[in-house]
């Protein structure tokens, strides 16, 4: 009970707090910075342009589908007789349609041409990536997903967004596919960490991919403080000596990596959604 008032506490302070936070990241005139907000805002406010609409309305469409679906997912490969309706992985793992939207401004509006996610699920937010990354030439998505039923489903929906070309799921266990992705000649503008919820893991997503990020480059961690084990992950990350902003957007953490700021380790904190 203390946790939850502490918690709705937090999301009153931010959101009473937000213009000033504002403000103070907009003074230090970082472009990505900048970006950041531009697509902060756009979420906030709705501020939709008619081809913006058109892709949320498709993904909304597929979310709806995927709330009805109650074909079945084995997790075998994890647990035996582990098996699950699509229905229900989708109410308890699908990113919340406004990060998803946040995804898709922050796509739109940069230079981004590749994107990294680890942990595809269903597929919702990469459609999402997609429909952003589908207008740019020579971009990618690449996804990384250890359930061969998940991949199967994801597959199809992003072929009905874009030319395979444009994306790659890469299936199997992290601990045997990780090591594909960091080999891979890309570098990525963007990557997004929703694959494991633990310490460990997301320090070492997070040191092996450091290498693979353009700069100025953005790494999102999502669920930051889901456990205690995952606010010291990201106590640890945004103190890094190579980063120099952390947003803290309760869900969801945002670095940014830029060599070209002298700045470091400056924190700023947002709500966008629970």
């Amino acid at each position: 009970m203390i946790g939850k008032i502490s918690k709705h506490l937090t999301f009153l302070y931010r959101r009473f707090n937000q213009r000033n936070e504002i403000r103070k990241i907009k003074e230090y005139q970082n472009p990505t910075l900048d970006l950041i907000v531009d697509s902060f805002i756009k979420v906030k406010s709705e501020c939709f342009e008619k081809i913006d609409t058109v892709a949320f309305q498709r993904q909304s469409e597929y979310a709806r589908r995927l709330q009805k679906d109650d074909s079945i997912v084995s997790y075998e490969i994890f647990k035996k007789g582990d098996f699950k309706k699509v229905s229900s992985i989708y109410q308890k793992a699908a990113s919340p349609y406004v990060w998803c939207q946040f995804y898709y401004f922050l796509i739109k509006l940069s230079q981004t041409k590749n994107f990294l996610e680890i942990g595809t699920n269903l597929g919702v937010s990469g459609g999402y990536i997609l429909e952003a990354l589908k207008h740019k030439h020579n971009s990618k998505l690449i996804t990384l997903e250890g359930v061969s039923d998940l991949k199967r489903i994801a597959q199809k929906h992003f072929d009905s967004i874009t030319p395979p070309e444009n994306f790659e799921i890469i299936l199997g266990l992290y601990e045997q596919t990780f090591q594909s992705v960091l080999d891979k000649e890309l570098n990525y503008q963007l990557i997004f960490i929703d694959g494991n919820h633990q310490k460990n893991a997301t320090l070492e997503y997070f040191e092996k991919l450091l290498p693979k990020l353009s700069s100025p480059g953005i790494i999102l961690f999502d669920d930051i403080n889901w456990t205690t084990d995952m606010k010291e992950a990201w106590e640890f990350i945004k103190a890094h000596e190579s980063v120099n902003y952390s947003i803290d957007f309760y869900k969801l953490g945002l670095i940014v990596v830029d060599k070209n700021d002298q700045n470091k380790n400056i924190d700023f904190a947002l709500h966008l959604s629970n």
